[in-house]
């Protein structure tokens, strides 16, 4: 059961995040129109500009709710939650550009007001939630609105989700029951005399029997249920029930990027990545002349990577190593293992690179090798792999067929869809990110994809290549 104050704050966000947008949108129009000497291309009342914004603000509402901003979701952390508002506040102004385009009668005055709307609606829908989020804090000191919570287990996996919930605002462990199958009338006791709004259970030894007394006994009382889940639940929650002549059977999804979603994503990347090639062109060749200047040799490198379903594929980069250290055909048949102790006189590098197939100093780079990688300006070619149906824009890291055997039993879900420019690893650390977690980071995307999840990706990938790491 959800709490009043939950309910509560979630209520006030719409009204809030409405009148924070109108604001915004009318602060912008006022700037440009009332405070430049510059003349406005088109003259728009005040008051007929501000009640176009009114009208048009449910629709930008709508956005925000699709963006899950009003989802019951109190872990979420509070940058997620600004990251899914310029998502939301993007995808409003791209409504408001379009209508302004379609309609015979001009919504903006003047192509600065969008710029300044945009902005402005940001920093104000973010400047009001982060006020809401301080007063829900502070009510939260006298348990207004703190969920309390009843701990069903013993062992690692009791210990674990009460340290969890210490840790995470907004929840109090008021008793931890040891044995289920013994302390089921304590449980009931509990819920009489005490204010228990759910109870998690970590026990994986319980039988089937006892959770269902256990399920039917919060309802009984209202009282929220959770639990721990074991390896094989998980894979029911990514499920899908039907029938075959009046049987009922459930699939296990392997990955949501299926059907109608794979053609989605498919036609969104080949357009985007079109785009790509015909604005970017002008920065490819100057890449490749300095290339070429610095250091003889071919401008674009392609090595062999595993794509979609284990078929070998040639991703293209701008060249970024010296020609003489460079690997794969066309240059030396050397392995990496064999001119990393050339260069270093020892093992020292052949070490480190065996570990996490990276060297953060490498000494192969050429200077301008360095500045595309650190910015991602080398990967920029792969946009005709994009083209070619062989990489994803966003997907798992392409790995060389020795890299895969790192992957283990994750291998056939990793070979499910195809490996992109940019993904989770690229922008969660990329250097500082070990190999182990790139393979946690790549199962879970496969498995847990969703086209939201892939607009964070690219807003976050420019953050990256802004600033040179991941976040």
């Amino acid at each position: 059961m959800r709490k009043r104050s939950e309910l509560f704050f979630n209520l006030i966000s719409i009204p809030f995040d409405a009148l924070a947008l109108i604001a915004s949108w009318t602060l912008a129009f006022v700037i440009r129109v009332e405070y430049s000497a510059i003349p406005t291309v088109y003259q728009i009342p005040g008051r007929e500009f501000v009640g176009a914004m009114v009208v048009l603000a449910p629709i930008s509402i709508l956005f925000f709710a699709l963006a899950g901003l009003y989802n019951f979701d109190s872990t979420r952390s509070r940058w997620q939650e600004y990251g899914r508002v310029m998502i939301a506040v993007s995808a409003s102004t791209m409504f408001l550009i379009i209508d302004d385009f379609f309609t015979t009668k001009p919504l903006f005055p003047s192509k600065a007001v969008v710029i300044y709307g945009f902005g402005l609606s940001i920093i104000a829908v973010i400047g009001t939630r982060f006020i809401v989020s301080v007063i829900q804090r502070w009510l939260m000191r006298f348990n207004i609105g703190v969920r309390r919570v009843v701990i069903v287990g013993t062992g690692d996996a009791a210990d674990s989700v009460t340290y969890a919930l210490q840790r995470q605002r907004g929840y109090k462990v008021v008793s931890t029951i040891g044995d289920a199958r013994e302390n089921l009338k304590r449980l009931q006791d509990l819920f009489k005399k005490s204010k228990v709004d759910e109870i998690i259970l970590a026990d994986y030894d319980l039988s089937a029997k006892l959770q269902v007394e256990l399920i039917q006994l919060t309802h009984k009382y209202h009282v929220g249920y959770k639990y721990v889940p074991t390896v094989a639940s998980l894979y029911q929650t990514r499920s899908h029930s039907g029938l075959i002549a009046d049987l009922p059977f459930i699939e296990v999804v392997r990955t949501p990027l299926d059907g109608w979603w794979r053609i989605y994503k498919t036609v969104f990347e080949f357009i985007f990545a079109t785009i790509g090639v015909i604005i970017l062109s002008p920065v490819f060749l100057i890449i490749a002349i300095i290339i070429k200047l610095t250091d003889k040799g071919p401008v674009f490198y392609k090595h062999g990577r595993i794509g979609r379903d284990g078929k070998l594929i040639q991703v293209w980069k701008f060249r970024s190593m010296y020609t003489e250290f460079s690997t794969g055909p066309g240059f030396s048949q050397k392995s990496d293992s064999e001119i990393l102790k050339q260069i270093g006189g020892d093992n020292t590098l052949v070490e480190e690179f065996a570990k996490d197939q990276k060297l953060k100093n490498d000494p192969r780079v050429t200077p301008i090798g360095r500045f595309i990688r650190r910015t991602s300006l080398d990967e920029f070619p792969q946009l005709i792999n994009v083209l070619r149906g062989e990489l994803s824009l966003i997907g798992p890291r392409p790995v060389t067929e020795a890299e895969l055997k790192r992957y283990g039993d994750n291998v056939p879900t990793f070979l499910l869809i195809k490996p992109g420019i940019t993904g989770l690893w690229q922008v969660s650390g990329r250097n500082d990110v070990s190999y182990e977690e790139r393979v946690r980071l790549d199962v879970y995307y496969v498995e847990n994809w969703s086209a939201l999840q892939d607009l964070r990706i690219l807003f976050r990938t420019v953050i990256v290549m802004l600033f040179g790491k991941g976040y």
